[in-house]
C-alpha cells in the first residue's frame, strides 16, 4: 500500500476490492492506522477554510448614497494656476451607480455559491472520516455501533467512536450548512454524558440536533433489535449516515428533504465508505431512507428495510 492509495483512499477513489483489502490492513497495522487518522485529519483542515466574509447590510445603498454625494459636495483640489477639474455630472454619477449595482448583484450569488461549494466539500470530508471511523469500528468489533441503550439518545452511538479514537472530535459528527449555531462538546462533556446517557443535560440535546443521522440497526425477531454487522457491511451496501431530517415537536419526520443543504438534498455515507448525494429521500429497494416500511420513525422492519434515525431521537419513546 503506497502513499498514492491512502489518499485515494480519503478521497472515496478505491474500487471496492481494493478498499476491503486496505481496510483489511489499517485493521491489523496500528501505524499505518494512525498515518491513515492523521491523514483524514489534514485533509478536514484544508476543506475547513472557514465562512467566506459576507457583505454589510445596507452595502449597495450606501455606497450610492455616498456616490451621489459627490455631486452636491466635492472634493476636488486646487489645480496650478488656479484652474479647476469640472464636477461630475449627474449623468455620470447615474452611470457609475448603476455599474456598481451590476458589479454588486454579480458579486454576491458568485460569493453564496462558493459558500456553498465549501460547506458542501466539508460535509463530504466529515462523512467519509465518520464512515471510516464505523467501519475501522466494525472490522475489529464484527458490528456497528449502536446507542448506549434503547431510551438513551441515537447520537450516543458515537461514545465507543470517541473512547476509540476511531473518530478525531464530535465536531465530524455535524454538518457545517446546517445553518444551527455551532455547539462545542468537550472531552469531558462528552464523557460526563457517557455515564449517564439516558438523562443528557440540554445542552447534549442541542449538540445531538446537529449530529448526522445514523442507522441504528432493523428487527431480529422475537422483539430482538441490533445494528449491522460486518458480514452484511461486505455483502450488500446501503446507507449507514446522512443528513439529519426535520423532525416536529412529537418527534414526527416531516417530508421532504434535509434542510442542511438548503432542502435540495442530502449527502448518504454507505457501508463501503462512499458518500452519494440524493435529491430524494429513497434508494433501490427502500421508498424511504428515514421511516421503516410502515411509514414510521422506528427499528427497520427486516434488514433491507433502512432507517436514519435523528441524533435527538430516542427510540423507547417513539414507538
Amino acid at each position: 500500500m503506497n502513499a498514492h492509495d491512502l489518499l485515494d483512499y480519503h478521497l472515496g477513489q478505491l474500487e471496492t476490492d481494493h478498499r476491503l483489502q486496505f481496510e483489511a490492513e489499517l485493521s491489523q497495522d496500528p501505524k499505518l492506522s494512525r498515518t491513515s487518522q492523521l491523514l483524514g485529519q489534514r485533509l478536514s483542515l484544508l476543506l475547513d477554510e472557514g465562512e467566506p466574509p459576507e457583505p454589510p447590510a445596507g452595502l449597495v445603498g450606501r455606497t450610492v448614497f455616498k456616490v451621489l454625494n459627490l455631486e452636491a459636495s466635492p472634493s476636488v483640489l486646487p489645480m496650478p494656476g488656479g484652474y479647476r477639474e469640472p464636477s461630475f455630472r449627474w449623468a455620470d454619477v447615474a452611470v457609475a451607480a448603476i455599474v456598481l449595482i451590476a458589479g454588486l448583484g454579480a458579486l454576491l450569488p458568485a460569493i453564496e455559491h462558493s459558500r456553498r461549494n465549501r460547506t458542501n466539500l466539508q460535509c463530504i470530508s466529515n462523512l467519509m472520516n465518520l464512515g471510516q471511523g464505523l467501519n475501522s469500528f466494525a472490522s475489529g468489533h464484527g458490528k456497528y455501533p449502536g446507542p448506549a441503550s434503547k431510551t438513551s439518545l441515537v447520537a450516543s452511538y458515537m461514545f465507543p467512536l470517541l473512547e476509540t479514537s476511531t473518530i478525531s472530535s464530535p465536531s465530524v459528527l455535524t454538518c457545517p450548512s446546517s445553518g444551527m449555531k455551532p455547539v462545542s462538546l468537550t472531552e469531558a462533556n462528552w464523557k460526563s454524558w457517557q455515564t449517564n446517557p439516558n438523562h443528557p443535560p440540554s445542552e447534549f440535546h442541542e449538540f445531538a440536533k446537529r449530529i448526522y443521522s445514523y442507522n441504528p440497526g432493523y428487527e431480529l425477531g422475537d422483539g430482538r433489535t441490533g445494528p449491522l454487522s460486518w458480514e452484511e457491511r461486505i455483502s450488500r451496501n446501503q446507507p449507514l449516515a446522512a443528513d439529519s431530517v426535520c423532525k416536529d415537536h412529537s418527534d414526527r419526520v416531516l417530508p421532504g428533504n434535509s434542510l442542511n443543504h438548503g432542502g435540495r438534498g442530502q449527502y448518504v455515507l454507505y457501508t463501503d465508505g462512499g458518500v452519494r448525494y440524493l435529491t430524494q429521500r429513497n434508494v433501490a429497494g427502500d421508498q424511504d431512507i428515514y421511516l421503516n416500511d410502515q411509514k414510521q420513525l422506528n427499528y427497520g422492519l427486516h434488514d433491507h428495510d433502512i432507517v436514519l434515525f435523528p441524533g435527538d431521537t430516542a427510540i423507547e419513546r417513539v414507538k
